[in-house]
């Protein structure tokens, strides 16, 4: 009977453990969507030189990549 519930305790960690990693991703994911967005708006409202949002635009598809691999 112990055995039972121990194998109980373990699946359920499991569970736990799938359900935590799950939070840190949508965590993550939502984290990431506020940092590209905030990324957008210095890139969208027309006080950078040239150079600096080519950079931008360079670090914008950057964290997008990331974003989807994360996805």
């Amino acid at each position: 009977m112990a055995q039972a519930s121990t194998t109980a305790a373990t699946s359920n960690g499991k569970a736990r453990s799938k359900a935590t990693k799950a939070q840190d991703a949508i965590s993550l994911l939502k984290a990431d969507h506020e940092e590209v967005a905030a990324m957008f708006k210095k890139f969208e409202n027309g006080r950078l030189t040239s150079d600096r949002r080519l950079k931008l635009a360079g670090e914008i598809c950057r964290a997008l990549s990331v974003h989807t691999q994360i996805e």
